[in-house]
């Protein structure tokens, strides 16, 4: 749905600003 895009549209820049900190 509308709201799991939304999530998984935030864990994913989320995930990616930790994944650029840990490089």
């Amino acid at each position: 749905g509308e709201t799991w895009d939304l999530f998984a549209l935030w864990i994913a820049r989320l995930g990616g600003k930790v994944f650029i900190k840990m490089v």
